[in-house]
């Protein structure tokens, strides 16, 4: 979930239509706890940063990597609360967590732009 909201780069012809999909495909709830985190880091898949301005990742994400008019997007705005108000847009994947993210999607996606997480 966190590479496909705030790495990934696809060639999708309705991005809105595609990230519902994604929620549906993966069952995503937007929620995880301490104890995840506290894993998830244990593993070496994730890092949580406290000090994240909010909002700036997702609209950077959407507006770079899809050309869309983040501010007058209200699914996009409401996603964006969802990952907020629990704290996702804290965390950041490892080069491991990297890996497995690409792995999974890749069995769904496979025109997934791989480099997306590693260009400027």
């Amino acid at each position: 979930m966190i590479y496909f909201y705030y790495y990934s780069i696809f060639n999708f012809l309705n991005v809105e239509d595609e990230f519902k999909e994604f929620e549906k495909i993966f069952k995503v709830t937007f929620e995880i706890n301490e104890v995840e985190i506290l894993y998830l880091e244990t593993l070496g898949c994730l890092s949580s940063e406290k000090g994240i301005i909010l909002g700036a990742r997702l609209q950077k994400q959407i507006e770079k990597g899809y050309k869309i008019d983040y501010e007058h997007n209200t699914y996009f705005k409401e996603l964006n609360k969802k990952l907020e108000a629990n704290r996702i847009n804290q965390l950041f994947l490892t080069p491991l967590g990297w890996f497995i993210a690409i792995l999974n999607l890749r069995k769904y996606y496979t025109y997934i732009n791989i480099k997306a997480g590693f260009e400027e």
